[in-house]
C-alpha cells in the first residue's frame, strides 16, 4: 500500500520538475545563446556523476535498518543489502 503513494508523490516531483524545466529552458533560449543552456546542463550531468562515486554501500545498510523488515526478507535479514545480494547471485 505504501508503493503506491510513492509512486503517486513520485510522478507528482517528476512532472513538476518538468513543468519548472521547460520553463526555464524558454527563458535561457529566449534570453541567451542555445550553447549556455546546453553547457549548463551538461556541467550539472558531469557534477552529478562525479557525486556518485562518493556515495558509500554503508549507507544502505543504515537505511535498512531504519525501516520495518518483514520475515520474508531473507537478503535483509542475513545483513546483505539488495546489491551485495544481486552480486552473490
Amino acid at each position: 500500500m505504501g508503493s503506491q503513494d510513492l509512486f503517486s508523490v513520485s510522478f507528482f516531483f517528476q512532472s513538476l520538475a518538468g513543468i519548472i524545466g521547460c520553463i526555464i529552458a524558454a527563458f535561457m533560449m529566449e534570453n541567451y545563446h542555445p550553447r549556455w543552456a546546453f553547457l549548463i546542463y551538461g556541467v550539472f550531468g558531469f557534477l552529478l556523476g562525479i557525486l556518485c562515486f562518493f556515495l558509500k554501500s554503508e549507507a544502505e545498510k543504515e537505511l535498512a535498518e531504519d525501516y520495518l523488515i518483514s520475515e520474508y526478507s531473507s537478503e535483509i535479514m542475513d545483513g546483505q543489502t539488495p546489491s551485495e545480494a544481486l552480486r552473490l547471485r
